[in-house]
């Protein structure tokens, strides 16, 4: 299958290459051609749900659903499956064999068995985690699982009016990673509930229920009005693995891709209520320097650095993404700024990053300096969102706990685009998934730096250099001035000196001892035609009498 968006890429530079005669290069864009056509094309675009048995329940338009963020249709992959619909009465959280309880049988197939491949199964929401409930489907040989909502969101006004007020948020719906979808290969979705009730109500009078559903597909103008996407930078404010130069990367992509890609951060913080730190009492528990506002936000202890400075840290950042990030306040100099964030973060990891300066004064006020971040307004955000040592929520530390929730980021660091989690946190990774979403979209809607430093071995640098491919640079050596040259010389002259006389002593003197040695075995006749003992003779009597 080819890859549309590489495939025009490489054209787009083969183009230029002729024009300009580099006839090796060009060879090789054609080689990389031809590889490419292995390659998957769609990735995490849109997706369609239909019921077409029974037709009453047929929607053209499709069905309001969620897809899950891991299995088979979040792969780089397109596909769709037409099938029976089984309904397993249940979470799909444990055995689904029908069962005898206080003398009731307990049935959960729907409509009655045994079942014919290849089919759908439909279980209902909640009692565990998404990828148990499609690794159970899977293990029992559904082609794909369908997760009917048992709670209205609160937007559906029609759900809630037929089911009642009870409702939950557009965030709590996601089937996101838990961490071990790994070996999870089916598509799933989450279907919302006034269809999924529908459904569930044919399938429990023992009516047959024929659904497809298609995932990859390419979206049109219609339908992306808003061509832009958000991506975020899953991290902590003290992350051992990114490095500066990486840091200095991610901004370039990010300024280089705005406004249509959209940046914002997003750190990762321990739940201090899932370890019970929110109830320590004494000031020295199990959760002592870890933790901020009475135990409910955690990071881990870095090497001579405690959560809570971590912690600090993290709400200090959020303060200026959440005041300059939006690219609409001036800085100090009274200019509008797009980059106070990416400032202050690059100065911080280059001369705030070890332990006794993560959090001093000094430090902090000058990389304020360096971005140009006015230090009342950054204060008065950290006061006016409860501060780190009440003991009551902060606001902005609270969104990023609920947001890692419904995430399906495990591992960090990560980047995502849209809700998908890119294979690797690294900066072309970043530049190729924000492109190949767009491209998946519409094709009129790609920035046009996409095509032009797609295939580019140094694609930071073409992003730097204005969508001009450019070579990596080497490390250059800068040469000795000619008076280092001159003191060298006479370094190497004073060294070989120092050994040729070494050699000549050690020479002489070795000379020397052999002379010695012979001297005194002639003066003690150690050694003489008589004597055939050697020198042996001089220390045993060979022999029981003299000869």
């Amino acid at each position: 299958r080819y890859d549309p968006f590489l495939v025009s890429s490489l054209l787009l530079q083969m183009m230029m290459m002729t024009m300009r005669k580099n006839t090796t290069l060009l060879l090789v864009l054609l080689s990389s051609l031809l590889l490419s056509t292995t390659t998957v094309a769609v990735v995490d675009a849109k997706s369609f749900v239909s019921v077409h048995i029974p037709f009453a329940l047929h929607n053209r338009s499709g069905e309001e659903h969620a897809t899950a963020q891991f299995g088979f249709n979040h792969q780089h992959q397109s596909g769709s499956i037409a099938a029976y619909v089984y309904l397993m009465d249940c979470d799909l959280c444990g055995e689904t064999e029908d069962e005898v309880i206080n003398g009731t049988h307990k049935r959960y197939l729907y409509p009655a068995g045994p079942k014919k491949t290849p089919y759908m199964m439909m279980a209902k929401s909640g009692g565990c985690s998404a990828v148990t409930k499609v690794r159970q489907a899977q293990r029992d040989g559904a082609a794909a699982l369908i997760v009917a909502h048992q709670d209205c969101r609160c937007s559906d006004k029609v759900c809630t009016d037929a089911y009642g007020p009870d409702c939950v948020n557009e965030t709590e719906e996601i089937m996101v990673n838990d961490g071990s979808a790994g070996d999870v290969s089916i598509p799933s979705l989450l279907l919302y509930k006034n269809v999924a009730q529908s459904i569930m109500k044919e399938l429990k009078n023992e009516q047959p229920v024929l659904m497809e559903f298609n995932w990859g597909l390419k979206g049109d103008c219609a339908m992306d009005e808003l061509p832009t996407v958000k991506f975020n930078l899953w991290t902590t404010a003290h992350d051992p693995v990114l490095d500066l130069a990486t840091y200095r990367n991610f901004k370039t992509v990010a300024t280089s891709m705005a406004p249509q890609a959209q940046f914002e951060p997003r750190f990762s913080l321990i739940p201090g209520a899932r370890f019970n730190c929110d109830k320590q009492v004494d000031t020295a528990g199990p959760c002592d320097h870890l933790c901020t506002n009475h135990g409910r936000y955690c990071a881990l202890h870095a090497a001579f650095l405690s959560g809570h400075a971590i912690v600090s840290e993290t709400l200090r950042r959020l303060c200026i993404w959440k005041e300059y990030g939006s690219g609409d306040k001036q800085n100090t100099e009274g200019v509008i700024t797009t980059t106070a964030y990416w400032d202050y973060l690059l100065y911080h990891v280059e001369h705030c990053s070890d332990p006794h300066l993560y959090n001093n004064t000094d430090c902090i006020h000058a990389a304020f300096a360096a971005a140009k971040i006015d230090e009342t307004v950054l204060t008065s955000c950290v006061s006016d969102s409860g501060g780190l040592d009440k003991d009551a929520v902060n606001p902005l530390l609270e969104n990023e706990l609920t947001l890692q929730a419904h995430s399906s980021v495990v591992a960090l660091p990560a980047l995502t685009v849209g809700h998908k989690v890119l294979d690797e946190a690294s900066s072309w990774h970043l530049f190729e998934g924000l492109c190949r979403h767009f491209y998946t979209r519409n094709l009129t809607t790609t920035p046009n730096i996409c095509f032009q430093c797609a295939a580019c071995a140094n694609a930071i640098g073409c992003l730097e250099n204005g969508g001009t491919c450019v070579e990596f640079q080497k490390p250059t050596v800068a040469p000795a001035s000619k008076g280092d040259s001159n003191d060298d010389n006479k370094k190497k002259k004073k060294h070989h000196h120092g050994w040729t006389w070494f050699w000549i002593i050690f020479i002489g003197l070795a000379m020397g001892g052999g002379y010695y040695y012979y001297k005194k075995m002639q003066d003690n006749e150690g050694y003489d035609g008589n004597n055939r003992g050697g020198v042996l003779n001089s220390y045993f009597q060979l022999t029981g009498e003299e000869q």
